[in-house]
């Protein structure tokens, strides 16, 4: 639905103007207890940047905007949703990324390493050993040093910036609710 949009500001204004659609679920089991279940469905937003990792990569990728940051590196393992929606946030919005994968480069090629290699992702494989140290300061500061002109985002958006995304989800679908059920 919102794949279209290049621009990170026009797309910040429409995921906060979005309505976020939501399915009825129904079991066995929740008919025969008489409970209602309703699934907000996050993956239709957009196909690339789906599910709650467009809302925690979007203040990264605002700040990056207006900071004037070009280079973005973050981390995830060889099946990381978040990596594979950040590479796609690159390629829209224009920001190169890095990629600290935890794995090794002889291993097969998963979905997600194939979709960071066409989107043209920088991957340094890292082995358990280096990848348990992504937390550390002094990590995060070689990362930088080798990286100088970058903003590196924690694993899976895990920040204040991260928790200010997903608070937006939290707002819309407060609203979606009010709205749906008054």
């Amino acid at each position: 639905m919102l794949s279209t949009i290049n621009n990170i500001n026009e797309y910040e204004q429409a995921v906060k103007s979005f309505s976020i659609p939501l399915d009825i679920v129904e079991t066995q089991a929740s008919k025969a207890s008489s409970v209602h279940w309703e699934m907000a469905r996050l993956d239709v937003i957009d196909e690339q940047l789906s599910g709650n990792k467009l809302f925690k990569l979007l203040p990264f990728l605002l700040s990056a905007k207006q900071q004037g940051v070009r280079q973005i590196v973050s981390f995830g393992g060889m099946h990381s949703n978040h990596l594979q929606a950040l590479s796609a946030a690159g390629v829209r919005f224009g920001f190169d990324v890095v990629a600290v994968v935890r794995g090794y480069s002889h291993q097969p090629e998963t979905p997600t390493l194939i979709t960071l290699k066409k989107n043209n992702v920088i991957i340094h494989f890292a082995d358990k050993k280096e990848y348990a140290q992504r937390h550390e300061k002094q990590y995060i500061d070689s990362v930088k040093k080798k990286y100088p002109q970058a903003m590196v985002i924690p694993e899976g958006g895990f920040s204040e910036l991260g928790v200010e995304g997903a608070q937006i989800i939290a707002k819309m679908l407060s609203k979606v609710l009010a709205d749906d059920h008054c």
